[in-house]
């Protein structure tokens, strides 16, 4: 009778238990997700700003926007000589800004169900490259005064 009794307790208290959640703060499902960024690499800089529409409770449609600008791989800024003066850029020929229209979508594969969880997804887009390429003249005084300083040829 004991072990019957002991055993009813042990099922009523695990069922109990069995009934919780992990979580129980409520949980808002957004509609649209609005998110932006700025990027520096090595050959330039980029800002991004991305649009998000819920298709489903794991899939999200995306458009987005980057704006990137790029320098030339063999351009080199040199310090200039006088403290009032600018860098002068040697071997650059052009100034290119990059305009990236994307359509793509956003796929859950885990959701970030505590604070400190991390969430993970997949993105794909596509989309055209617009380059805005801007011609820079060479300044041909500044390289002369260079080659007089350095006593060289750059």
């Amino acid at each position: 009778m004991r072990y019957l009794a002991l055993l009813l307790l042990v099922s009523v208290a695990s069922s109990v238990v069995g009934q919780q959640t992990v979580f129980d703060d409520t949980r808002v499902l957004y509609k649209k997700e609005l998110h932006g960024g700025v990027m520096a690499h090595g050959d330039g800089w980029g800002v991004n700003f991305f649009h998000g529409k819920h298709r489903t409770a794991k899939s999200r449609r995306m458009l987005g926007i980057e704006i990137v600008g790029m320098k030339h791989p063999k351009e080199i800024e040199l310090q200039p000589v006088l403290e009032d003066a600018r860098g002068y850029f040697y071997g650059k020929l052009n100034s290119l800004i990059l305009f990236r229209p994307s359509w793509g979508r956003k796929e859950l594969i885990t959701d970030k169900l505590r604070k400190s969880g991390v969430e993970l997804n997949y993105v794909w887009s596509v989309g055209p490259s617009i380059a805005l390429l801007k011609p820079v003249p060479p300044d041909r005084e500044a390289e002369t005064a260079l080659r007089n300083h350095c006593g060289r040829a750059l």
